[in-house]
């Protein structure tokens, strides 16, 4: 996408997929815009997933929770600023989330790694992780 740069090599889209969530965070909350640095290093990348899945996770819980989807924000951190349905945000973010696990999974796979064991399917994902409950 234009305005946070290519998908072009297996870092940026773990990057695109670390980082992506962390401007919507901000705007949600009011918060400045943050860095548009990179981190350097994978384990950069897993410290700000470590930090920014949970505060998705408990946003996402808030807005469903109280029926927000249809609420809608004003994106100061655009220029111009541009007004966003929570809905509409979150039906952005899985789709490109989605688009660049496939493209991680592909740039993998062409660079020799087996993911077969990988599999790309959220039920079984959410399977694994609860035990199958939930």
């Amino acid at each position: 996408m234009e305005w946070n740069g290519p998908d072009e090599s297996l870092r940026d889209v773990l990057a695109h997929l670390a980082l992506d969530k962390v401007p919507w965070l901000a705007s949600i909350s009011g918060e400045d815009e943050p860095s548009s640095a990179r981190p350097v290093h994978v384990r950069e990348l897993i410290e700000i997933h470590a930090d920014v899945a949970p505060r998705w996770l408990a946003l996402t819980r808030d807005i469903d929770r109280r029926s927000g989807w249809s609420d809608r924000i004003v994106d100061a951190i655009c220029d111009p600023p541009e007004s966003f349905l929570l809905s509409q945000i979150w039906a952005h973010v899985l789709t490109f989330s989605a688009h660049r696990r496939q493209l991680a999974r592909w740039m993998l796979t062409d660079a020799g790694i087996d993911v077969s064991e990988l599999d790309p399917d959220p039920i079984i994902w959410h399977r694994r992780q609860s035990g199958g409950f939930a």
